[in-house]
């Protein structure tokens, strides 16, 4: 459980700073063209695809949820492939493969909540996801700029979350490290 622990804080740690880098972005320059956006979604798709991928197959004979997050990231993969093959995609498409994918990785990220022992951060970020998938599938139709600030809060808020998440692990690592006992130190001191 320790070595899950240690590998599961360091790719949740770069997946959150990945996803504040790109939250940052997004915010930082609303008015980038559609084709811009659908380059930095695709992209960013990718590599928190690919780190989930990578930690999943990494992480299999630790977990019974690697598959979950083999998932989530083979959905994100797949995202920022649509996005690199067609992109000139309009902005209805590129909303709701942005929804799709939030919504796959909102139910992925509920059930390992719940399975984790109804894990908060996790719980609120898969929340986070299925709002934002619901959202953009049920009005395609709303505005780039509107998407370009609403895609840059769920990230920062996604990655703030996610590095929480990667702390909560390195805690848990750290007090597995503490329970076990120091040599010379007796029982309850």
């Amino acid at each position: 459980m320790q070595r899950f622990f240690h590998s599961a804080r360091r790719a949740y740690g770069l997946r959150g700073a990945l996803a504040l880098a790109f939250g940052i972005a997004a915010l930082a320059w609303p008015n980038i063209t559609v084709q811009a956006l659908v380059l930095l979604v695709g992209a960013y798709a990718v590599a928190d695809g690919g780190i989930a991928v990578a930690a999943s197959i990494r992480n299999r004979s630790l977990s019974d949820l690697w598959w979950l997050v083999l998932i989530e990231g083979l959905g994100g993969i797949a995202a920022g492939v649509t996005a690199f093959v067609w992109p000139s995609v309009t902005a209805m498409a590129l909303v709701m493969i942005i929804g799709l994918w939030s919504l796959t990785s909102g139910i992925a990220e509920i059930i390992m909540a719940r399975f984790l022992g109804r894990e908060l951060s996790l719980l609120m970020l898969g929340i986070l996801s299925c709002a934002l998938g619901v959202f953009f599938v049920a009005w395609p139709h709303e505005g780039v700029l509107f998407l370009t600030w609403l895609v840059g809060i769920y990230a920062v808020l996604a990655g703030l979350l996610t590095v929480r998440l990667s702390a909560q692990f390195h805690a848990a690592e750290l007090s597995m490290n503490s329970a076990a006992p120091f040599p010379g130190r007796r029982s309850g001191e």
